[in-house]
């Protein structure tokens, strides 16, 4: 039996996909495939997406991709591996395919495996089954973006889904502080392709002059006004917003003496090869 090991550092320098150099596999067939953490810190799941993908030739740029022996994301505890009774052939090759987001660990090794049985009379036992996991499916990785304490007169700023990155808005706070200047000044949050906006959430209350409020808003919520305290709560759309998406803050008739205060921005996020 001979095993072959590929190994990877995943850097989060920025949201990127990269890829190993190939490893030659003996006449045989595969009888194990899948992904270890070697070292370091162990990323959330939906931050690391890796494929063990087999090459009919030597070298990336030039050979055909022939199957996928594990596909799925790298996190803590049991991580399935493959049994592809895969058959392969001296010539061939494979390498991992490592999707990262921008905020993966920056120290995580990992061990790509694969096992080829090289004896021929100890052919393929029982069935095959491949581990793959959908990219952009159950538990993504949670993250909290600061807006942070805009100047008078500005907006929160907008928010670029980043390359090979899906994201799911979950929830959003900030609060307004109005000018004397008369006038209803109305917040909203909305999903566009930069080009055209496609969903736009906003509380049915506007906000007047001389006013301080606070906004939030959440996935699956309500909605609530709380006068006086001025408390706004109101609900978040369950929408999938895909690289070079946006999300956009608009205050419609915004004066340039109202302020803005810290904001935040919570979205859960997957790595997503493209």
């Amino acid at each position: 039996m001979t095993e072959q090991v590929a190994q990877v550092v995943v850097a989060p320098v920025a949201s990127s996909t990269v890829s190993t150099s190939p490893v030659g596999v003996p006449n045989g067939h595969v009888t194990l495939a899948g992904v270890t953490i070697r070292s370091g810190t162990v990323p959330t799941r939906g931050q690391c997406y890796v494929r063990i993908i087999v090459l009919r030739g030597r070298t990336v740029a030039n050979a055909e991709e022939r199957a996928v022996l594990w596909a799925g994301y790298v996190r803590a505890g049991h991580i399935p591996s493959s049994i592809p009774n895969l058959r392969v052939n001296e010539g061939e090759s494979f390498y991992a395919q490592v999707t990262a987001t921008a905020t993966v660990p920056g120290d995580t090794v990992l061990d790509v495996r694969v096992v080829v049985e090289t004896d021929p009379s100890k052919g393929p036992a029982g069935g095959a089954w491949t581990f793959a996991e959908v990219p952009g499916s159950g538990d993504g990785a949670p993250r909290l973006i600061s807006l942070g304490d805009p100047a008078a007169g500005a907006e929160y700023p907008n928010q670029l889904v980043p390359a090979v990155t899906q994201w799911r808005v979950r929830a959003f706070r900030g609060s307004l502080v109005t000018s004397a200047i008369p006038g209803d000044r109305r917040f909203s949050i909305r999903f566009t392709d930069t080009a055209n906006f496609y969903f736009e959430a906003s509380p049915r209350l506007t906000q007047p002059a001389s006013q301080t409020r606070r906004y939030n808003a959440a996935m699956a919520g309500g909605e609530q006004s709380v006068s006086g305290v001025v408390y706004t709560v109101f609900p978040l759309p369950d929408m999938y917003l895909p690289t070079g998406h946006r999300v956009d803050f608009v205050s419609d008739s915004l004066d340039g003496g109202d302020n803005y205060g810290d904001g935040f921005l919570m979205v859960e996020e997957w790595a997503v090869p493209q």
